[in-house]
């Protein structure tokens, strides 16, 4: 079974949670000025099926991804939704204001990603455990 990974490419620290899971995942950047390098700090979660708390869901199944910045005031949540066979990796960059999706070949095609409306949005936040946790 193969995996998605979710990637903090931002300077600030995030809390990444995924379907309402039990714990936020902490994804803090390491950023070297002094090498001019950077490594994307990751979380990787398995891809079934269908989504449940902490595993992503395959098949064009509705998931739902809470980002929590450091940098920021308020909080997103995006959908998203793969038609990749649930056999390739998937990799989530976290942008920030956006979050791009691609699978391990490379190709964006078939992975949606959007903002949540305002309304699954609130329930989303709601149900998520403290951004420190």
């Amino acid at each position: 079974m193969a995996n998605a990974f979710f990637l903090n490419a931002t300077p600030h620290i995030i809390a990444v949670n995924l379907n309402t899971s039990l714990q936020n995942q902490i994804l803090a950047p390491q950023i070297s000025v002094a090498t001019e390098s950077a490594m994307l700090a990751a979380w990787k979660v398995p891809i079934a099926a269908l989504p449940f708390q902490g595993q992503f869901g395959g098949n064009n199944s509705q998931n739902l991804m809470l980002v929590i910045s450091e940098g920021s005031s308020s909080y997103m949540v995006w959908e998203i939704r793969s038609s990749v066979p649930v056999a390739l990796n998937l990799y989530f960059y976290i942008l920030g204001d956006q979050v791009v999706g691609m699978d391990e070949t490379g190709s964006t095609g078939r992975i949606v990603v959007s903002g949540a409306s305002k309304v699954v949005a609130t329930r989303v936040f709601m149900r998520a455990p403290p951004a420190d946790s």
